[in-house]
């Protein structure tokens, strides 16, 4: 079976994967036997049917450094939390139109779908989650415009004004270092912008609570005005952001032995 491990164009087939057919007319093609029988031989072989699985990696050619740094701010976070703040910030997308999930329904039918998508129906939630406390933040804003960006920036200001270094990491969308931000960091230097390594969105647990926002609010939703689905979000919001320790699971961070009060 070792052709099986091998890529068919090596026996001038123009296929790139193997199926049983194809092993069975090209391989097997002078034994008379059947597909079930190369299936049985295939898994006696120890040779399984599997999915590819997509290889995370990132272009950035100062991933190292970049993950380094940012592994060296939250460790200092964790030392000095009474000095020193971590955050990792995101953004989300909320609309009329639910996002799409399987779900129990009717045989015969499907959930409908409801909103046009139009950007009156949309709203942009900026979030972030402190990897020592476990707190999450966020603003629900009309727009992902610089000015909004800014507008949470104060509010991380605000709930944290007794740090002196706000650390805040973020992945490289333009509105994180437009030059409206760049000038407003100029005159707020506690904070300190650290950007993810490009294309790298698995190093940003951020991602994982809007994915459970998702599959609790947004998953086929029955909404059709943008102020229900923006209550929604903001109820699991509320919800979550004090519940330490369910964050620290859903969004995969370690845990941290914190002072007392």
């Amino acid at each position: 079976m070792q052709a099986a491990r091998s890529n068919p164009r090596a026996y001038g087939e123009p296929h790139s994967t193997w199926t049983l057919v194809l092993l069975k007319e090209i391989i097997l093609k002078n034994i008379q036997v059947s597909q079930a029988t190369v299936w049985r031989t295939l898994r006696r072989a120890g040779i399984r049917f599997k999915c590819a699985v997509h290889r995370c990696w990132s272009p950035d050619p100062k991933y190292l450094n970049k993950v380094a740094l940012i592994e060296e701010r939250r460790q200092k976070a964790q030392v000095c939390s009474d000095e020193n703040v971590f955050l990792y910030e995101d953004e989300c997308h909320l609309g009329r139109r639910p996002t799409l999930s399987k779900c129990y329904f009717p045989k015969g039918s499907k959930p409908p779908q409801v909103g046009k998508g139009t950007s009156e129906s949309t709203r942009c939630i900026f979030g972030a989650v402190n990897a020592v406390y476990g707190k999450i933040l966020y603003l629900i804003s009309l727009t992902g415009a610089s000015t909004s960006f800014i507008t949470f920036l104060e509010q991380v200001e605000q709930t944290y004004w007794w740090a002196k270094r706000i650390t805040i990491v973020l992945d490289n969308w333009g509105v994180h270092f437009s030059n409206s931000v760049e000038d407003w960091l100029k005159k707020h230097s506690r904070i300190e912008l650290l950007p993810l390594p490009t294309y790298a969105p698995w190093l940003n647990p951020m991602e994982r609570l809007w994915r459970w926002m998702r599959r609790c609010v947004t998953h086929n939703h029955p909404w059709t005005e943008i102020q229900e689905v923006i209550q929604g979000a903001q109820d699991f919001l509320e919800d979550v952001k004090d519940q330490r320790e369910q964050v620290f699971t859903s969004l995969g961070l370690k845990p941290v032995l914190i002072k007392p009060g």
